[in-house]
């Protein structure tokens, strides 16, 4: 036992004089540099903050036209055709009185430009323009009201066939509607001067252009209904005026 104590005690003065080196400054070790640090100087990266979601209303999508006149100016719309093209017509609307412009951009379902239609020297603010199938083909016309005038509006009309998407100025009508007879002849109507009753024309297209065909007056005193001339018979299936004249005037427009 007393052999363990002197080695404990030489072995702890051991210890004590090494520490004592330490703190003199007897170790001869060069002292390690420091680690290097960096400061950065950057911003700390953040993420900015979601934008506000919010739902934007392109400028293309117009509300449809309007089906009835109400008599105020009329803002930009679009027509939906009711046929099998499924056409879509913009109806666009600058300058002001007799000296508007009224665009017309026709586009097919899949979203095609088909074609630009351009009415100047228009009544922008208030013309209408209609779909209306005018001779029961299946296919409906473009018709634009482009002027007031004593005996009505003068009306320009589109036509179009078939499947074509493309569009011809067929002509121009003078009055206050537009139809078919049960026959597919296009009617349009008017007023006779001094309230005496109306006129009807019964139209046809040929090559596209709107020919009229036969004309009738409808008398309110005495109540008559008679054939105007000159009659274009050949685009008729009558032979003389007189079988022509009860046939147009027997039509649901010259009755009504």
């Amino acid at each position: 036992m007393g052999r363990n104590s002197a080695i404990c005690t030489v072995f702890a003065a051991t210890m004590i004089v090494a520490g004592c080196d330490n703190v003199s400054g007897l170790d001869t070790d060069p002292p390690k540099p420091a680690p290097k640090t960096t400061t950065s100087t950057a911003a700390p990266a953040t993420t900015p903050p979601a934008a506000p979601t919010t739902t934007v209303t392109p400028a293309t999508a117009l509300l449809p036209c309007p089906d009835k006149d109400s008599g105020k100016p009329l803002p930009d719309c679009t027509l939906q055709s009711s046929d099998s093209a499924d056409l879509t017509f913009t109806v666009r609307r600058t300058g002001a009185g007799d000296n508007g412009t009224l665009t017309v951009a026709i586009t097919t379902p899949n979203g095609v430009a088909a074609q630009t239609i351009t009415e100047k020297g228009v009544d922008a603010a208030r013309s209408r323009p209609e779909l209306i199938d005018t001779d029961a083909d299946g296919r409906e016309e473009l018709i634009i009201p482009l002027a007031t005038t004593p005996s009505g509006t003068r009306y320009a009309v589109y036509h179009a066939t078939g499947t074509a998407t493309e569009f011809t100025r067929s002509g121009e009508f003078t009055g206050t509607a537009i139809d078919y007879s049960p026959d597919g002849f296009t009617v349009t109507s008017a007023d006779l001067p001094a309230n005496k009753g109306r006129t009807h024309t019964f139209w046809t297209y040929e090559s596209d252009k709107l020919v009229p065909a036969a004309t009738v007056e409808v008398h309110t005193t005495p109540k008559e209904c008679i054939l105007s001339t000159p009659t274009t018979l050949s685009l008729t299936p009558y032979a003389t005026n007189s079988a022509a004249r009860t046939h147009f005037c027997a039509q649901p427009a010259a009755t009504n």
